[in-house]
């Protein structure tokens, strides 16, 4: 009976954020075709000690951001990148992606781009999971 006091004590001592065991990070190399010229940006996806997905993304030459409500639903990943202005962008952006995985493994993604609130191409894309040594 003591043992099963202490037990339980035990348990109710054990918040979501102890006892949640975070994933490995997804890191995918993600071809974005504004044209048919490629650009190659490196997303990461992670869980936060809650559970919750995070990500950021890498553009090379260009810019690092945290990625925004990330979400990932029925074989579905969709975000909001903040994009800011630069010497090609005069003003601040914030691209919208949406995309499917080709299967459960989720090591391949494809999709598009569009401006956050607007329905107008800017881009497509196809990520592949990077393999971690």
């Amino acid at each position: 009976m003591k043992n099963l006091f202490i037990l339980s004590l035990l348990a109710l001592s054990l918040s979501p954020s102890n006892v949640y065991a975070a994933e490995e990070p997804r890191v995918y190399g993600l071809h974005l075709f504004f044209s048919e010229q490629d650009n190659v940006d490196v997303l990461t996806i992670n869980t936060d000690a809650n559970g919750k997905l995070i990500g950021d993304m890498h553009v090379p030459n260009d810019f690092d951001a945290r990625v925004l409500n990330l979400e990932e639903k029925d074989g579905a990943l969709s975000f909001d990148l903040p994009v800011p202005k630069n010497s090609g962008r005069p003003v601040d952006l914030i691209f919208h992606y949406e995309g499917r995985y080709f299967s459960s493994a989720k090591e391949q993604l494809t999709g598009f781009v569009t401006l956050k609130g607007e329905m107008g191409f800017v881009a497509s894309f196809v990520a592949f999971l990077r393999k971690m040594n």
